[in-house]
Order: C-alpha cells, then sequence, then structure tokens
C-alpha cells in the first residue's frame, strides 16, 4: 500500500531538495579551500605526498599525478633484516623507505626530510642503519628498526671526515671512503660516532678512491687505474701490502671491485671485466680480463663462479669466472636505461635506473637473471598534450606516459612507452603523437599511436639530427602543423636560430625531409594557416608559405630590449612573452599586423619572465620562468582578455614545483612540472558555472520527479474517489 503524503509535505521535501542541491553545486565550489578538494580531489594512490600544495587567488587545483613520488631520484641503497628486504631512495633532500619483502608488490613505508638546505650526496644501508652523507656539512644514521617510525640518531658533523661513502660495519667500526682517504669511525655508541683513524692513500696523482671492499682483515682500496691493499687487522696503524696497477691494459676507468676468495674482479668504464690474483697481497698479478667496449660498466657482485656486472645503459650481464684465467660471458639482458647501481640482497638483485626508478631480478636460477618486477619512482614531466579526455606526458625519466581523465578530472594512469627515453616534446596529430627524446645527444622524433591506451605502438623513430659546418646541431624548436613537422636550427652554437627544416608527416610510416630553409637569424616561428609567423627581437615577420614556396608578406620593426621566451598564435592574435611583459599583435590583417598592448602587471623576478602564453575563450593563460638559483615553484596568470584593449588579471595559480608546460582544453588547464607529471587547475569562476548548470540539471530533475508525483497523486486521489463514488452508487442497468 502506499502512502500518500500531505501537499504541506510534498512542499517541504521539495524546498529540502533544492536548497540541498544548491548548497552542494553552488555555495559549496564557491568556497576554493578544502571544501573543494573533497568535492572534486580523489589523489591517486601512488602518488605518496599525496596532493602538491599550492596557493592560488580565484583559481582551484582540481588533481594531480606525481608518478608514485613526483620527485627525480638521486640515489640508491638496500638491506635485509628481520625477515624483511628493504629499499632506501634518495631525492636529494629526502629519504623514502620501501618494503620489497613481496617483490611483485613494493610498498612505501615512510619518508625522512631534511629541509631544503640539506643536500644528501650519497646513502649506504647495513642491516637496519642507514648512514646519510650531506658532503662537508656532516652525516647523519638513521635506525630504521622501525619502518613507519625511522629514528635519526646521529645528525652532525665529525671531525677530520669531510665525505663518508661506501660504508662497510665490522665489530663496531664504520669504514668508509672519503675523497682519498680511508676513515675510520667508532660506532660502538651509535648516537655518539668517533673519528678514529684515517689511511691516506700513497697513490695520489690526484685521483680519488672510487670504491672500496672489505674482506677479512684486508681494505682493498680502488682508483681510477689501480688498486692498493691494506691490511687494517690493527685500525690504530693500517699498513698497505701492496699494489696493482694495470698498466696498458685498461680501457677507461675502474669503477668497482669485489673479492672471491683470493681473486679481486675490477669493472671499468671501457666494458672490462680484470681478474686479479691477490693470494699474495704484496704483488697481486693480473690472471685475465675481457672488454666490450660498447658498454660502460658500473658495478660488480660475485655469487659463487658468476659475477654480475651492471652496464650502464643496458642492465645485467653475467659472467662465469669459474676459471678466473678464462673469464667467460654467459648473458646478458638488455632494458635500456640508465643504471647507477646494483645490490644483492639474498636470490634477488635489485637495479637502481635512475631513468625509472627500481627494477628486481630472481637469481634463482644464477646463470639467467628473472625480471620480477619494476617500481616506477621519478617524476619529471617536460611538455604535456591533450587530446578529448586523454594527456600524454613527455617525461625526462620516463619517456611517454598516457593519461585518461575520468569525469572527476581524475588522471588514471594507462601505459607508458619509450621508457628511458629523455623525452621533453610531445604534441598530437589525430590518434599519433609525435615525442622527441634527447637521450646521449640524440635528436630523435618517435611516432607512438596511442588509440589503444593501454597498448600504445612505436611506429617510427627518424633523428632530426643535422650537420651545420661539421658540427652535429639538434633542434632549437619543433612544431607539428597539420601534415608537417618544422625543426629551427642555429648555424652557430648557442645563438639564433636561421635555419628550417620540414618534415613530410602525410602517412604513418613516411617521414621525410621536403625542404630546407635559410633565412635571417630569427627567436621562435610559428606555422598556421599557411602562414609562417617569425619573431626576434628586432622584426615580426610574416610570410605565406606551402612547401617549395616562401614569400614575404609583412615585416613590422620591434624594439624588444628584454629577451623572448614564448611566442604563441591564437586566433587573430599573436602573443611575444619577454622577461619583462607580454606583448599582443593583432594579426587579422596579415598584411599589416598591430601591436594592441602589452601585459606587464606581474612584478618579476628580475631572473623570472614570461615563458608561455595560451590564449582560449575569454582567458590569457601566462606561464611564468623560474631561473632563480635554488628557488622552486612558478605561477601561472588568468589574464582576462573579455575587452580586448583592457585585459586585466583575474587569478593566480602558485605551484610550488617549477612548472615546465601546460595545455588547456574546456577551461581546465593541464600543467606538467619537474616534479610532478600532472597537474589539473582550473579558474573558480567555471567551477561555480559547471555548479550552477548542475543546479538546474538536478533542479530540473527533482522538479520533474515532483511535478510527476503530484499528478500521479492526484490521479490516484481522483480514481480512489471514483470507486468511492461507484459503490455508494450502482449503475442500476447493470446487468447480474
Amino acid at each position: 500500500m502506499i502512502r500518500i503524503i500531505s501537499t504541506k509535505k510534498f512542499s517541504i521535501i521539495l524546498i529540502l531538495l533544492f536548497a540541498t542541491n544548491f548548497l552542494y553545486t553552488s555555495i559549496i565550489p564557491s568556497i576554493t579551500g578544502i571544501a573543494l578538494k573533497q568535492v572534486f580531489s580523489t589523489p591517486d594512490s601512488d602518488s605518496i605526498y599525496g596532493d602538491n600544495s599550492y596557493t592560488g587567488v580565484n583559481c582551484t587545483k582540481l588533481n594531480e599525478y606525481d608518478s608514485n613520488i613526483g620527485k627525480t631520484i638521486w640515489d640508491f641503497s638496500a638491506a635485509e633484516f628481520s625477515n624483511k628486504k628493504v629499499a632506501y631512495i634518495s631525492t636529494g633532500n629526502s629519504i623514502l623507505a620501501f618494503d620489497f619483502s613481496d617483490h611483485n608488490k613494493p610498498k612505501y613505508i615512510s619518508t625522512i626530510d631534511f629541509g631544503y638546505s640539506n643536500y644528501i650526496y650519497n646513502i649506504d644501508a647495513i642491516n637496519n642503519l642507514l648512514i646519510v652523507d650531506f658532503s662537508y656539512t656532516g652525516i647523519a644514521i638513521i635506525d630504521f628498526s622501525n619502518l613507519k617510525k625511522p629514528q635519526i640518531i646521529f645528525n652532525g658533523q665529525i671531525s677530520n671526515v669531510s665525505n663518508l661513502d661506501d660504508c662497510i660495519i665490522k665489530d663496531d667500526i664504520l669504514y668508509g671512503r672519503d675523497w682519498n682517504a680511508l676513515i675510520l669511525l667508532d660506532i660502538s655508541t651509535i648516537s655518539s660516532p668517533k673519528y678514529l683513524n684515517k689511511y691516506e692513500g700513497t697513490i695520489t696523482n690526484f685521483t680519488s678512491i672510487v670504491s672500496i671492499y672489505l674482506e677479512n682483515d684486508y681494505v682493498y682500496l680502488m682508483y681510477d687505474d689501480s688498486f692498493e691493499i691494506v691490511d687494517i687487522s690493527d685500525f690504530t696503524a693500517p699498513v698497505q701490502l701492496g699494489i696493482f696497477n694495470s698498466t696498458n691494459n685498461i680501457n677507461g676507468t675502474f669503477t668497482d671491485i669485489s673479492v672471491s676468495g683470493n681473486i679481486a674482479y675490477t669493472v671499468t668504464t671501457g666494458g672490462q671485466v680484470f681478474a686479479i690474483d691477490c693470494s699474495d697481497p704484496s704483488n697481486p698479478s693480473l690472471l685475465d680480463y675481457s672488454m666490450d667496449n660498447t658498454t660502460i660498466f658500473n658495478q660488480i657482485n660475485i655469487v659463487e663462479s658468476l659475477a654480475y656486472v651492471l652496464d650502464q645503459k643496458t642492465g645485467i650481464h653475467v659472467f662465469d669466472i669459474y676459471n678466473p684465467t678464462e673469464i667467460t660471458l654467459i648473458s646478458r639482458d638488455y632494458n635500456a636505461g640508465n643504471y647507477r647501481t646494483q645490490q644483492l640482497i639474498s636470490d634477488y638483485l635489485f637495479l637502481f635506473n635512475i631513468n625509472e626508478g627500481i627494477e628486481i631480478y630472481s637469481l634463482l636460477d644464477h646463470q639467467n637473471p628473472t625480471f620480477v618486477s619494476i617500481y616506477l619512482l621519478s617524476g619529471c614531466g617536460y611538455d604535456v598534450a591533450i587530446s578529448g579526455k586523454t594527456v600524454l606526458i613527455a617525461n625526462g625519466f620516463s619517456g611517454l606516459e598516457i593519461y585518461h581523465i575520468n569525469n572527476f578530472d581524475k588522471p588514471i594512469f594507462r601505459s607508458r612507452i619509450l621508457s628511458g627515453k629523455h623525452c621533453i616534446f610531445v604534441q598530437i596529430r589525430g590518434e599519433l603523437a609525435y615525442v622527441y627524446s634527447d637521450n646521449d645527444w640524440e635528436a630523435n622524433v618517435h611516432i607512438v599511436d596511442f588509440s589503444d591506451l593501454e597498448n600504445p605502438v612505436l611506429l617510427q623513430t627518424e633523428s632530426i639530427l643535422v650537420e651545420i659546418n661539421n658540427l652535429k646541431r639538434d633542434p632549437f624548436f619543433i612544431q607539428v602543423c597539420g601534415d608537417f613537422l618544422i625543426a629551427s636550427y642555429s648555424v652557430i652554437p648557442w645563438y639564433s636560430p636561421k635555419i628550417l627544416r620540414v618534415y613530410d608527416l602525410s602517412t604513418k610510416t613516411n617521414f621525410e625531409l621536403v625542404e630546407q630553409i635559410e633565412l635571417g637569424y630569427f627567436f621562435n616561428f610559428a606555422y598556421k594557416n599557411n602562414n609562417l609567423y617569425l619573431i626576434d627581437s628586432e622584426n615580426f615577420s610574416i610570410f605565406s608559405y606551402e612547401p617549395y614556396n616562401l614569400s614575404l608578406i609583412s615585416q613590422t620593426p620591434l624594439n624588444l630590449v628584454s629577451y623572448i621566451y614564448n611566442f604563441h598564435i591564437s586566433d587573430n592574435f599573436a602573443f611575444v612573452s619577454t622577461v619583462s611583459d607580454t606583448h599582443v599583435f593583432n594579426i587579422t590583417n596579415p598584411f599589416s599586423p598591430v601591436e594592441t598592448f602589452r601585459f606587464s602587471q606581474i612584478a618579476l623576478h628580475s631572473k623570472r619572465g614570461y615563458k608561455e602564453v595560451i590564449v582560449s575563450a575569454d582567458i590569457i593563460y601566462v606561464l611564468e620562468r623560474n631561473y632563480v638559483s635554488g628557488s622552486r615553484g612558478s605561477n601561472l596568470y588568468f589574464i582576462n582578455f573579455e575587452d580586448r584593449n583592457s585585459p586585466y588579471l583575474e587569478g593566480i595559480f602558485s605551484c610550488n614545483e617549477s612548472i615546465t608546460s601546460f595545455v588547456v582544453s574546456e577551461n581546465k588547464v593541464y600543467l606538467s612540472a619537474l616534479e610532478v607529471n600532472l597537474e589539473i587547475v582550473q579558474l573558480t569562476r567555471f567551477i561555480i558555472q559547471r555548479g550552477i548548470i548542475i543546479l538546474v540539471i538536478t533542479g530540473s530533475f527533482v522538479f520533474g520527479i515532483a511535478a510527476l508525483t503530484l499528478i500521479l497523486r492526484r490521479r490516484k486521489i481522483r480514481r480512489a474517489s471514483e470507486k468511492a463514488k461507484s459503490v455508494e452508487t450502482p449503475d442500476t442497468e447493470v446487468e447480474y
């Protein structure tokens, strides 16, 4: 049975529904602080730091994605204690601890932040302790017995110690290297380490100790081209036993040393593995060496008769050293990256790849390391592009990242391609992305099909390095313009460009040089609607251009005393950003461009400037460049452009990271930054407008339901009345 409410009660409920809807969609969005984060922001679970803090005037951050930690990673160390495998990452000023006990599901546990005035030079994990070196400003010793609540046991300077690296602990004595000396510290009382002794290497030659290894009572001190063996059985008086010199056999320099029995194994930057017999420590002698000059060996670990050698470019190389007089390569892993260090824990090898993060390999089959998992850490967004609800980030450490944006502005990570490539530019043409990377003096454009967000496909890679005056030149600026890619090049290094190259992109598999144009020096260019726009400090030039047909339309003299940062064409306006202001030209008539106004309302630091300008609808978005030494953060300015002759500052978004690029889509701004891959921000008035739209839609829906309910109620009442009437006065014509 349906209970019919009274008209009065129904009216009260309807009013309450409207009031609630109004509060949710109109009042809440007007509160630009905590409330908006609650409504629109759900930080990604992989982001360790959660929302990146910011301040804003008339604008709001909707969400962000940080690629795990959203910071550049610099150093790595790992240890095993209490049945846990723990890895530590240095981000420059902080230490992050991760539990890798479940190799397939690493977990972030905790962070210790030392502040921006303390730069971390090196970290070394030894059991539950982490030794942190700040280089000339002191060291810290942290106890991670409780991973969730690590304790700083010591933080300060120690007399006679400048740096402390490659730390080893034995019998309450800590051994470490300090430039060209071996340092010995008494840590019997961890909270107050004491200087014991220093052994200054006898091999100076203006070289430093690059690695140390402790074996029984011997310490092996490695230099660029030699090593010495030191007896430390009496730590108060270390004694040199012998020296090994590589003579003419070395290619590059030594980088690491490991010892097994009486044999020392060393590796070089020239791809060599040396086996040296140290059974007579006073006279080490070379047994054998192998060489692959296409590799750069960083580190070596020994397990029984195998040596695991880390190549800086490709990862693990496995050598058979059962017979040290015949070193043999038996397997290698090809995974492009920038590897800094590796660490062996039980039957697992942890590789630190600065481009990606921590890679884990199983050594259960000792001869064939098996990839287990990777924990992606670093985030360094250089450029951003958007197509519909797909956002692409050119990441300086992790390649091209692909995100999907759902209806609540939450970035959802879908896939990554070009891992290990230093990607600094991305533009979209249909379902193709054109990505520029510049690893190791390369200048490659990669064409990626991202129609399947989770399975992007690399279609082609093309080098756009140009040889000018017998020197290789990478492009100064790149722009994808319809079926063409245009790149500018400098003739003189570090000078304004003079050459334009035009590449045909009309097919997916064709990347063909169409034309090379040499012009007078210019700073930047833009191409739109068959017009080529060039800008420098003296002239604003407009050309009509189709391949093989270039003609000057107009040239407007300029007198820009400030350095140009950015040049942007939007609708019928050209925007030139300099250190001191932004110039706006009306180019409706390309034969006679007119400077409409200059915007210079923002007081900037002398080393900052206007980096980038984008215009969308009635808003000019101006990005501030930050080149202040030791400073972080940058601002995005929202300038109201409704009155083309009288723009004014409407909002400011102040990010505590350095914004590198941004795009605008549907009144939302998608930012990439040096330590945050992706942030989404919006002017508050657009959010309020959205709230009003939701209010209208929801209100209409509620009103419709209310009206329908009222109609049904009245119909039911009418039917009930008719039924009652028929019972009281039955129809006399009805036959029984």
